[in-house]
């Protein structure tokens, strides 16, 4: 019976099996021990005394569970049990088993070990390093890497010149671990020079990209020059851990680095060093992206600057985004979306306060969909705007009233419906009211006030009335 099939088994027995649920409901664990060493117990019920044995085992249970390491049905719920008994009877259990298994039945034990973290079992599992089954010697490696210590280390480093690519490949990234846990005890020099080891390696690319993040990670403010070469790497990988890496080492000299860098990289990475950028908040002062994004020469990269202001800009970047959306038609979109997105509340004031001053078709057009889109109540402004010569302008003040009216003023958006200035607004003036009603915390009281005017209006009026209210729903509506 293959351990898949015995898990299959335990699921059905689970259900039919009366005897299978008392042991499933066992909790002292005499009784436990007694199921594992009872020759002829149902295999299902000692793999379920194994499960139990997990959460009520303790060094007395070690002994039984040991001899069934080797039971290729068995080992698995075994070493579970093992894996979660507290005591150095459970690592001696382990360990000695290695001497004895080989295949899957060692890498498993070896695997066990390794959550372990079983100091003792270092020097056993260096020897495994060479084992002529690569899955082995790959297990003894992330074993050693899980373990870590200066003899674990040690052992590793030796490893990597193995002549299996497989094993070098485990070797390196039990190394990785192994520095992790070098740099996390203070030991950062230790680190970086296994780190660098790797990085030197014939190992897969990889290893390499989590060796150099390691590297400039522990090199701390003195890795910013490692950080700085990686960007530049022909390596895509190597580019986007440096990237990554940046995001988490922020600082003022590292987002120097970084913008020195725009200047001189290509037109597909600039932009994502620009969001990198944007992504370490105060580290850079807004003006100084502003300023790359009113002057940069490449189109991606004041795209990427613009965005950036929009996640970490302010009031006073309001005049400059307007100005940059005059000057390209391309940049107005990405210009939007940053003065909607732009967390600081005292945008709003700002936009409003400009919207008397914009004159032509960009800028005005421009605020007043950002006052749609941010929620800004500016209803007398949106009105007055109405009566723009621009079709567009007005158009954009519909939708934008349409998103902010208030309950008492939606008779604003009614009367553009019914009696239009301009017939080619009537389009819009629907969307607007549909909007507008649909968003009325009193839909009732809207309803009513639509069904008014209904009877009076225009057949064209009517018609767009009666199925605004149709989506409105409610009685009225009816």
């Amino acid at each position: 019976m293959s351990p898949l099939v015995l898990a299959a088994s335990i699921a059905l027995s689970s259900l039919a099996s009366p005897c299978f649920a008392q042991v499933d409901q066992i909790r002292a664990e005499p009784e436990l021990i007694a199921i594992l060493a009872k020759d002829d117990a149902p295999r299902a019920d000692k793999a379920m005394a194994c499960k139990r044995l997990t959460v009520y085992g303790s060094p007395a249970a070690v002994p039984e569970l040991a001899k069934l390491l080797s039971d290729a049905e068995l080992a698995s719920w075994t070493r579970i049990a093992l894996e979660a008994i507290p005591g150095n009877e459970a690592d001696s259990a382990l360990r000695d088993a290695c001497a004895s298994l080989s295949g899957k039945l060692l890498v498993g034990t070896i695997n066990s070990i390794g959550v372990r973290r079983d100091q003792a079992a270092v020097e056993m599992l260096a020897g495994q390093l060479k084992n002529s089954d690569p899955q082995v010697a790959v297990a003894a490696a992330f074993a050693l890497g899980k373990i870590g210590g200066a003899d674990a280390t040690s052992a590793l480093r030796a490893a990597l010149a193995s002549d299996s690519e497989t094993v070098r490949s485990a070797v390196a990234a039990g190394c990785v671990l192994c520095a992790e846990q070098a740099l996390a005890a203070g030991d950062a020099a230790g680190a970086v020079e296994v780190y660098d080891q790797v990085r030197s390696a014939k190992v897969p690319q990889q290893r390499i990209v989590e060796a150099t993040r390691g590297a400039i990670i522990a090199h701390g403010a003195d890795g910013i020059p490692l950080l700085v070469e990686t960007l530049r790497s022909p390596e895509k990988k190597l580019f986007y851990v440096a990237l990554q890496t940046a995001r988490e080492m922020p600082s003022q000299e590292l987002a120097t680095a970084l913008l020195a860098e725009v200047a001189s990289a290509s037109p597909d990475r600039a932009p994502l060093i620009v969001q990198a950028l944007a992504d370490m908040p105060g580290t850079v002062d807004v003006q100084t992206i502003v300023e790359l994004a009113a002057t940069a020469s490449s189109k991606e990269v004041r795209v990427a600057a613009i965005e950036a202001i929009g996640r970490t800009g302010d009031a006073s970047c309001v005049a400059p985004l307007l100005t940059i959306a005059t000057e390209s038609e391309d940049l107005v979109a990405p210009v939007k979306a940053a003065l909607v997105n732009i967390p600081d509340e005292a945008v709003n004031q700002e936009v409003v306060a400009r919207l008397p001053e914009a004159q032509g078709d960009v800028d005005a057009q421009l605020l007043i969909e950002v006052v749609g889109l941010r929620r800004i109540e500016a209803t007398d402004a949106l009105v007055k705007a109405l009566d723009s010569s621009r079709p567009a302008v007005r158009h954009a003040a519909l939708e934008s009233l349409g998103r902010t009216v208030a309950p008492e003023r939606l008779g604003l958006l009614v009367n553009q419906v019914v009696s239009p200035k301009h017939s080619e607004d009537f389009d819009a003036a629907v969307t607007a009211l549909k909007t507008g009603a649909i968003r009325m915390p009193d839909r009732e009281a809207a309803a009513e006030d639509l069904s008014a005017v209904v009877e009076d209006a225009p057949p064209a009026a009517q018609v767009a009335i009666l199925e605004i209210l149709g989506s409105m729903g409610g009685p009225h509506a009816l």
